[in-house]
């Protein structure tokens, strides 16, 4: 069976003989369409390259695939795009390939990100680890200091079609499984763009959400509690987006839903839907005098009562949707872990350690797997 590769800037599926490999002392008849890359020597496509002697003079007669070669100088392989092809974005073809995020303008999104790697990190026993692709750890390393050790806060995101980051997720420590996990793939997006997708969508964010896999959409708690009448400020946030009854998140569901062209689509498709900045409803939903158990911070949410804060907040609508899906569940987040006062603030920035709540379940469930009592998320 011919090996496939994502592409974790363009999000191309690609089989091995059609990635370029770069052999600088190629004679230039052998060059077949080489990615227009600045400040590269030319590359040529893995199927080309087998006949030349170099193939057998670097691998031998065989693998068919140079990623499963054992030469420590084995060339590197280049997506048609021109980027690097990580040997861990390898994929299967009975696999699902990516958990995909999306989510509304200041809806938590990145801040969410950073504590499910966080937490991943700090869980112990450790049933799963994130390895980022590429250069994905280092360049999301500055974003997760900067929210997570330094207290700063966070620019919205601002660059147009986002940021492309992706992690492989594997085993933890003496666990096993007899297919690979998919991979943690995010486009983080502005907002704004999530909201315009449908009037010029790039052909990468296309791709993104046609990979076969998952979806989590994040729920902005603030405009929840603001739709609830609930001040939706904190000291950390004075400025949230207003309450908007899920109109935005019906919107991203929309482009979603049009990129796919297919209903059938939903049933192959778990959603999370994921409502971030819970901590301003700790307590505070349902109100004083309702017949229902205080919403509070808890690892065993109850889904009813989440349905019926959505239900409350006038996001009725999203459950409708939900209900197409493979299987849906909600999930209330908070990735400071707790209500940030004034006190908690100095030279705008936080001086308590955020203490993640609940961040971590969705992609566990997306994955499959539950925790025991002894694993838990920890600050």
């Amino acid at each position: 069976m011919t090996n496939s590769y994502l592409c974790v800037y363009c999000w191309r599926v690609i089989p091995i003989e059609n990635l370029f490999c770069e052999l600088v002392s190629s004679p230039e008849s052998t060059w077949l369409d080489p990615p227009k890359v600045a400040g590269t020597s030319k590359r040529i496509r893995v199927r080309d390259w087998r006949p030349l002697p170099q193939w057998r003079r670097w691998l031998g007669e065989t693998p068919a695939d140079p990623f499963e070669s054992s030469d420590p100088n084995k060339p590197r392989l280049y997506c048609k795009c021109g980027e690097p092809i990580s040997p861990v974005a390898k994929v299967r073809s009975d696999q699902s390939l990516a958990i995909r995020i999306a989510g509304a303008q200041n809806s938590g999104k990145t801040f969410f990100i950073a504590t499910i790697l966080d937490s991943l990190r700090q869980m112990r026993p450790v049933p799963i680890a994130a390895w980022g692709i590429g250069d994905t750890d280092t360049r999301f390393k500055e974003i997760s200091d900067a929210l997570l050790v330094q207290g700063q806060r966070l620019n919205t995101t601002r660059k147009q079609f986002g940021e492309r980051y992706a992690w492989a997720i594997v085993e933890g420590e003496g666990m096993a499984r007899s297919k690979p996990y998919p991979l943690l793939a995010v486009h983080d997006m502005a907002g704004e763009d999530w909201k315009n997708l449908g009037r010029d969508c790039p052909d990468a964010i296309k791709r993104y959400l046609g990979l076969h896999g998952d979806l989590i959409l994040i729920l902005d708690g603030a405009t929840i509690a603001d739709d609830l009448g609930l001040d939706p400020k904190d000291a950390w946030d004075e400025q949230p987006r207003p309450g908007d009854s899920g109109a935005m998140d019906l919107t991203i569901l929309g482009h979603i839903r049009d990129l796919w062209g297919s209903r059938q689509i939903y049933k192959k498709v778990k959603l999370a839907l994921v409502i971030t900045k819970a901590d301003l409803l700790w307590g505070r939903y349902p109100k004083e005098g309702d017949n229902v158990g205080a919403f509070v911070e808890t690892h065993q949410q109850d889904q009813s009562m989440l349905e019926n804060l959505l239900i409350d907040s006038k996001r009725g609508d999203l459950l409708v949707i939900a209900n197409r899906f493979l299987d849906y569940r909600i999930f209330a987040t908070s990735s400071l872990g707790f209500f940030p006062k004034q006190c908690d603030i100095i030279n705008n920035k936080l001086r308590r350690k955020p203490r993640p709540s609940g961040t971590i379940l969705p992609l566990l469930w997306l994955l499959g797997i539950e925790l025991d009592g002894s694993s838990q998320e920890t600050g």
